[in-house]
């Protein structure tokens, strides 16, 4: 039998290797290419290497095992783990990549295996993803688990995973398996409620049915946060973990989420599915209530906040980049609601199709709600309709964009085609429902037909006080209007026919960041950093 050896690659094919050869490694049912396996350590000896799953399993029963992308300076050199494989011995497998990790498929520790795994040796913007069905389970909490340097403890249930964070706060946690939360029954608050500041490792796996219903009523200061966790703090990091059906209510000046309630720290490459409900004066997201950076997240759920509160289809209130939302945002009287965020302080590269309703008096928009101060929206876009109440501001990317202590939003690169409308002294546009003094707005458009009784619509903004517009287009035959403006100034606003629109890139866009195709977009243009879904 052949111990910690196999040589794929030729004796040619061997010597041609330089040490900038790209080193992408397959690890799938296809038979062993451009491979050269010996001592324990795989490493690519050639482009588009595949290293069979049958012959990886096969060294990890002799022992260790090692696989690692090579010593070239090609940083998009990965490991992609196609199909699945498992072993159950005691043997530890490495993987060592360049750059991304990626697993699209199940592995399974099945005894008291190990694993490390180590991506972005060489390129920071390197990182591990879980892709379609991919996640990565262990039979024995007991196992090693090593990522990049650190050493983490598996847990295969919530309440496990209470008890080591009450024990170490800032310790490294990952979850072994998927996990039915619905044999917890109703969790009366947080399920991890201790303030969390380390890292929490979901691998890829799928808590279904979590419910919380927290009834915790409060009038005055600090907030009542729900969530999976109740709050994460920096540089508290939260990954890689999928929710579905969840359900998570609180009452009255709550933050409420999928996955936390509030925090300054992070969430990455997690996704949620249910429903999540705040009531008066709270903030309440798919993913999160209010959290500082969420990257590379989806949120499909329906989100309503009570009156004068925040929410998002991703998140009440913070900064996102890479991510995306659908399903619904509902709130009363005087909430922010955005498809994205209720209140965005930093958007990039993200989207939403969610449908976006808000009571009488509230801010209303396809992507976000509010935008104040400095914030920022680039690269991004909103597909999804948007309706107001009485007094509202209504538009297809925000809803109102105003200063704060004299630093003013700026909304880049961005554009909206969703429909539109508002009642009764409301402000609505394609765009932007209001733009107050010294708001920027550059190079973006608005489609989606806008309509109001009574209230002053915008093809592309419904009140434009006197922000600071260049190159801002919007469909005048789509939108059913040859008004740019519904009030106030409107330089730098222009309409174009749908044909003129769809024919090329108006003047402005630049063809580094926008593209265009009849086949793309049905027609308009795209970003090409935040293509759409299709």
């Amino acid at each position: 039998m052949r111990k910690h050896r196999l040589l794929i690659a030729s004796a040619v094919a061997a010597v041609l290797v330089s040490a900038t050869a790209r080193a992408d490694i397959d690890i799938s049912k296809q038979p062993t290419e451009n491979m050269s396996c010996s001592g324990g350590v795989c490493t690519p000896t050639a482009k588009n290497a595949v290293l069979n799953v049958s012959d990886l399993a096969s060294m990890l029963a002799s022992g260790d095992l090692t696989v690692q992308t090579g010593n070239g300076n090609d940083t998009t050199a990965g490991i992609t783990i196609v199909n699945s494989f498992s072993w159950a011995n005691s043997s530890r497998l490495t993987l060592t990549a360049k750059n991304n990790i990626a697993v699209k498929a199940p592995v399974t520790i099945a005894g008291n295996g190990a694993l490390t795994i180590t991506y972005a040796a060489g390129n920071p913007n390197g990182d591990l993803q879980f892709e379609k069905k991919g996640k990565i389970d262990f039979w024995d909490t007991s196992s090693s688990l090593v990522v990049n340097g650190n050493s983490y403890l598996l847990v295969n249930d919530l309440k496990a995973l209470k008890e080591a964070v009450i024990a170490n706060h800032s310790g490294n946690f990952a979850l072994a398996n998927d996990y039915d939360a619905s044999v917890d029954g109703t969790y009366k608050n947080s399920p991890i409620r201790h303030g969390f500041r380390g890292n929490f490792e979901g691998l890829g796996h799928t808590i279904d049915a979590l419910t919380i219903d927290d009834p915790k009523q409060t009038i005055e200061g600090p907030f009542n946060s729900v969530g999976l966790f109740n709050h994460v703090y920096s540089p508290g990091l939260l990954r890689d973990l999928r929710l579905t059906h969840v359900s998570v209510s609180a009452a009255d000046y709550s933050r409420v989420g999928g996955i936390v309630g509030d925090g300054n720290g992070r969430i990455r490459n997690s996704s949620v599915q249910g429903s999540i409900t705040g009531g008066m004066h709270s903030a309440a997201g798919c993913i999160a209530g209010v959290i500082d950076y969420t990257i590379h997240s989806m949120g499909a759920c329906d989100v309503k906040v009570g009156s004068q509160g925040s929410a998002g289809g991703l998140v009440g209130d913070g900064a996102v980049t890479d991510s995306s939302a659908a399903g619904s945002v509902t709130g009363a009287v005087g909430a922010l609601v955005g498809g994205l965020s209720g209140e965005g302080w930093m958007i990039d590269r993200s989207h939403s199709s969610a449908t976006v309703v808000g009571g009488k008096r509230s801010r209303a928009g396809g992507l976000v709600g509010m935008l104040r101060g400095s914030a920022t929206i680039k690269n991004s876009f909103a597909t999804g309709s948007v309706s107001g109440g009485f007094q509202t501001n209504v538009g297809g990317l925000v809803g109102r964009a105003s200063q704060d202590r004299r630093t003013y939003p700026t909304i880049q690169n961005s554009y909206a085609l969703g429909a539109i409308s508002g009642k009764t002294n409301s402000h609505v546009g394609g765009l932007i429902g209001y733009a107050a003094d010294g708001v920027s707005l550059q190079t973006s458009f608005s489609t989606g037909k806008v309509s109001g009784g009574f209230a002053f619509v915008g093809g592309s903004v419904g009140y434009n006080v006197s922000a600071d517009a260049d190159f801002i287009y919007w469909d005048i035959d789509t939108s059913g209007t040859t008004n740019g403006c519904g009030q106030g100034s409107c330089d730098g606003v222009t309409g174009l026919v749908d044909a003129q629109l769809k024919s090329s890139l108006p003047a402005g866009f630049d063809p580094k960041i926008w593209g265009q195709s009849p086949s793309i977009n049905n027609g308009y243009p795209y970003l090409l950093a935040n293509p759409p879904q299709e």
